[in-house]
């Protein structure tokens, strides 16, 4: 074992389950075992293993790592009619056009696998108890709860030298037949396991002896200043429908949902029910609000220049780590407002003041000196009974506990209202019947008075302001409902359910109209424009994009927006573009760019833009390939050069990269920052000069586990393609990642900006007084993810057993013998003939 560049080699055997393992494994064994034995075994393992010494004792003593077999095939992937499997034969999805990519082709592996499971009501959650419970709201004074019964609690654990990998298709059927061909007790087969962790090695290092030592040390801020890991982090994306001019007065309404995902296996965090699900309805509620007020419009119904209040549409990045996204964003909010709450009983009210700023800021222009008068957070909202969990007929409404707010109150039953609405209406949509029975049962539902506010991005603003009116849309009461909560599991479509996501879209929006136009006659004229049969098109249209990985940004939609580096990537959020840590870092240009987006996030970008604005104009005459390119108020849209199956249609750098045990992928790659650190071929002036004004190659690069964070710089479009079209519109990139690190330009290194050592939330308040945190409050946590080397990865191979190699030993020294005397007779004849000569 060891972290080096040795990894762990052991015999690789087959367990069915705990009580298997306990039963038969008596010696060093790298274990394959089925994702549905995983979560006990893996606990149990935990719990050995958390002792005063920390070292394992009885079976877990002999694993030397996990091999996790994603589940049984369905009988297409089987040979004949007796079930065998097929040896060695690719995976073939017929569902796409062209050859999936590995991310893509995973993504489908498990979705299928997962229903071709027998046993009943399965559960796969490694995520904890309680999802982040350090940024809890502020509210939840109570003792333990588990909001997420499933959990196992595997990704906060440290497993020092025991690799944990899950298995593609390929790497499957290889690693069935080796472990087969060694049956109960061989040795022959073994499997090699090398993750060797950068930031690990450096850490083992430092040879902290005293527990002063190790309970002061920052393993953040150390390996960040060794270069030997990188802030994980990205962005966030905010547009608006409404009054965007700068130094206006006007409070705005919050939409929001997440843009990632997590899991144990960070290239499995697809994230269709916990991630996407919210996001769906939240860009889906975008474009019907916007549609029915330009429906009103053209109708004569409403004004051109009828003002109402601004709504904002947020997708946060980042928040499976310490919620970088909305932390972030929220901290820019409150301190460029420079707002103090005063509460109950102080004798005052809230006071707000402005000042110009005098440097670059990263918060767009339209939201300084802004208030926030509601926050809608939509969180999962797509499982449903026909998974065999959840609950049809309910999205369960939550508000922060000991807010006796009226206005909370209001929200929460204006949102029921509307709600209902839906409901009433659900059997004629635009002439054409819609699913009536379903539709019709969905209904909005207070959560439990005993529950508090769950993980959520509201808790970010929350801490800020304890008198904001927000809620959270779930669909679970007190404990989640999804089995597969933050696993790589919780993938494909069958985890949600389109209709139901449609109608949480529905009424969503008629609760906007109701709350952004104050008049009566003006709510009613745009809510006639609240089409159905447009949102349910728009649902399906979406769930293809984000959640079905036979297709993903190979969308329509998608195809007509941008050109993706991968088709359906992963959700984690992989680790910060410099761009976003920039200390200087512009919203009026380099939020319109945003240099080293992820996919995800730029498919939300360029949705937004075009279904957002303040005009909706574009300027036909200006085409372009850059938001540059287009006038301050303006930013540029669908710049797709040319679309590729493959998903990368812009010159590129290959390199070849692990994408899990048994295959690999070339993926379109430009330098990694890694690489940039080891060949010192970047210097500091080209870095501000790409940051500013796009990548020498103009290539955009995705941000992907095991790479480190790329230079790919500006927003990736093909000059010689320039096929987009400027249109005005507010909408910005905002960095998502921990306020306490930025990037240094001229020392090519992330430097953690406080210097506290605290990782856990202090709330600091008196009796009259809550004063707001800043972007650099020092509970802000740091995630960070090791570099790499190349050189990792899984193989298999066969070893001579100890037989052979005793009869090899044997046969060595019997041939090592007879050439010593046939070489000494040999030497005797010369000699005599030499003597004759």
């Amino acid at each position: 074992k060891g972290r080096g560049g040795g990894g762990v080699v052991a015999p690789l055997r087959a367990f069915e389950s705990l009580a298997d393992i306990k039963q038969r494994l008596k010696s060093s064994t790298i274990v394959l075992l089925p994702a549905t034995a995983f979560p006990k075994v893996i606990t149990a393992f935990i719990a050995a293993t958390e002792t005063g010494d920390n070292k394992a004792t009885g079976w877990p003593k002999f694993v030397a790592g996990f091999l996790v077999d994603p589940g049984p095939e369905a009988r297409a992937e089987t040979d004949g009619t007796d079930g065998s499997e097929k040896e060695h034969q690719p995976v073939v999805d017929d569902t796409t056009k062209a050859a999936p990519t590995a991310s893509a082709a995973l993504a489908t592996l498990l979705a299928t696998r997962k229903g071709n499971v027998s046993a009943a009501h399965w559960s796969f959650s490694p995520q904890p108890k309680y999802p982040q419970k350090d940024l809890r709201s502020i509210t939840d004074i109570g003792g333990p709860r588990e909001w997420n019964p499933s959990g196992f609690d595997a990704v906060s654990r440290l497993f020092a030298n025991l690799p944990i990998v899950l298995l593609d298709a390929d790497g499957t059927r290889v690693a069935r037949a080796f472990a087969a061909e060694n049956g109960k007790g061989g040795t022959e087969r073994v499997a090699e396991m090398r993750f060797a962790m950068t930031a690990a090695a450096d850490a083992e290092s430092n040879s902290l002896s005293t527990n002063t030592q190790k309970s002061t040390y920052n393993h953040a801020k150390a390996c960040l200043s060794k270069r030997a890991c990188q802030p994980i982090g990205g962005y966030s994306v905010v547009a608006a429908v409404g009054d965007t001019t700068q130094n206006s007065s006007s409070d705005l309404i919050l939409v929001s949902a997440r843009l990632d995902a997590s899991a144990l296996f960070h290239d499995a965090a697809f994230g269709a029910d916990a991630g996407m699900s919210g996001l769906v309805v939240m860009l889906g509620v975008a474009k019907a609000y916007r549609g029915a007020i330009k429906g009103a419009q053209n109708a004569g119904a409403l004004p051109i220049d009828k003002k109402q209040k601004p709504v904002a549409f947020a997708g946060f990045g980042a928040e499976a780590f310490g919620r970088a996204g909305s932390r972030r964003f929220a901290g820019l909010l409150y301190s460029k407002t420079n707002k103090v709450y005063h509460g109950p009983g102080a004798g005052g009210t809230s006071a707000r003041t402005t000042h110009e700023e005098t440097h670059p800021s990263a918060l767009p222009k339209w939201l300084r000196g802004r208030s926030v008068s509601q926050v809608l957070d939509i969180g999962a909202v797509g499982f449903a009974t026909r998974n065999g969990f959840g609950d049809d007929a309910n999205i369960f409404a939550h508000v922060p506990k000991g807010v006796e707010s009226s206005a909370a109150y209001a929200l929460v039953d204006a949102l029921t209202h509307a709600f209902a609405t839906t409901s009433r209406d659900a059997g004629v949509a635009n002439g054409t019947v819609v699913n009536a029975t379903f539709v019709g049962s969905l209904v909005l539902k207070k959560a439990s008075a005993a529950t508090p506010l769950p993980p959520s991005s509201l808790s970010s603003f929350e801490r800020l302001d304890k008198a904001l009116s927000g809620v959270v849309l779930t669909e679970y009461d007190s404990q989640f409902v999804d089995p597969f909560f933050g696993s790589a599991f919780d993938v494909g479509v069958d985890q949600v359910c389109p209709l139901r996501l449609a109608a949480v879209t529905e009424s969503v929006t008629r609760y906007l109209v109701s709350a952004a136009f104050q008049n009566a006659n003006d709510a009613n004229a745009v809510a006639r424009h609240v089409s159905r049969k447009d949102i349910h098109a728009v649902t399906e249209e979406l769930v293809s994009c984000l959640i079905d990985p036979s297709i993903g940004f190979g969308c329509d939609v998608g195809q007509k927006l941008f050109t993706p580096t991968e088709v359906f990537p992963s959700r984690y959020a992989g680790v910060a573009s410099p761009a976003a840590g920039a200390r200087d870092f512009d919203s009026e240009t380099d939020g319109k760019t945003g240099a080293g987006a992820d996919d995800t996030a730029r498919f939300v970008w360029e949705f937004l833009a075009d279904v957002t604005g303040d005009t909706g104009e574009v300027t036909c005459d200006v085409k372009c390939a850059r938001s540059t390119e287009c006038a301050a108020n303006e930013v540029c849209v669908r710049a797709t050069g040319e679309w590729s199956s493959s998903g990368s249609g812009r010159p590129s750098i290959s390199v070849s990269v692990p994408s899990s045990f048994g295959t690999s992928e070339t993926k379109a790659k430009g330098r990694s920052y890694g690489d940039a650190f080891a060949r010192s071929q970047l210097d500091a002036n080209s870095l501000r000069e790409n940051r500013r004004h796009g990548p020498i190659h103009h290539t955009r690069l995705p941000r992907r586990s095991l790479l480190g964070s790329e230079l790919g710089f500006g927003d990736g479009d093909d000059d010689s393609k320039r096929n987009g079209r400027c249109v005005a519109n507010a909408i910005r990139f905002v960095p998502a990642v921990s306020a306490k690190v930025t990037f240094d330009p001229d020392a090519l290194l992330w430097v953690v900006e406080d210097d506290t050592d605290a990782d856990t939330d202090t709330d600091t308040e008196t009796e009259t007084e809550t004063e707001h945190e800043t972007t650099s409050s020092r509970d802000d946590p740091i995630w960070c993810e090791s570099n790499w080397p190349s050189a990792i990865g899984v193989r298999v191979f066969r070893v001579d057993s100890v037989a052979s190699q005793w009869v090899s030993l044997a046969l060595g020294a019997g041939i090592t013998f007879v050439s010593y005397f046939v070489s000494k007779e040999l030497e005797t004849i010369a000699r005599v003939r030499f003597k004759e000569e």
